[in-house]
């Protein structure tokens, strides 16, 4: 067996002397820390909360601008499209080949 070197008798002491101060800490603080758990457990609770609703709606955004977003897209193209078509309809007799084969390009494009 090892002896106790004045080194572990100081260690122990420092462990008797921590115990005791422990040991005689009130019930209030105890309750205290409870109360203190159960604060830190809810503000945990709603974060969590806010951090999913936050990526729940920003999931319901991006899905809102990929299916509104080329909706939006067609809306703004179509007049580009009936101008074209209007072009083509209305050429003048004094039209050249290469102005109906331009539009006839561009309307085919869309």
């Amino acid at each position: 067996m090892s002896k106790n070197t004045k080194e572990d008798k100081s260690l122990e002491e420092e462990l008797e002397n921590s115990t005791a101060s422990n040991s005689n800490m009130g019930s209030d603080t105890y309750e205290e820390l409870l109360d203190k758990n159960e604060d830190l457990e809810k503000a945990s609770l709603r974060a969590k909360a806010d951090l999913d609703n936050a990526l729940k709606r920003t999931l319901a955004e991006v899905e809102k601008a990929h299916k509104y977003g080329v909706e939006k897209l067609l809306a703004e193209l179509l007049p580009v499209i009936d101008n074209l078509e209007h072009a083509l309809n209305n050429l003048s007799e004094n039209a050249t080949k290469e102005d109906k084969e331009g539009i006839e390009f561009n309307f085919k494009v869309f």
